[in-house]
């Protein structure tokens, strides 16, 4: 894209946040959301370090580790 130095420009950009989680750029590839795993549980044990009695995150944690293991046997 080129603009003027002087001049407003209205730009649209697209990004594809979603293309990391493909194995591969085929149609119908199957997603590997290994990462995103990783992330959400990383999020929670650091909510619970810093407030062990939270039951909400203790919930989401163990359905985030049973689909993360489920997902494995796929």
């Amino acid at each position: 894209m080129q603009v003027k130095g002087n001049a407003a420009v209205v730009a649209q950009v697209t990004v594809h946040t979603d293309h990391m989680f493909w194995e591969a750029l085929a149609h119908d590839a199957t997603a590997d959301v290994t990462p995103m795993f990783e992330q959400a549980i990383l999020h929670y044990r650091a909510v619970l370090k810093s407030d062990p009695n939270n039951e909400q995150a203790k919930a989401d944690l163990a359905e985030l580790t049973t689909e993360k293991a489920q997902s494995k046997d796929k």
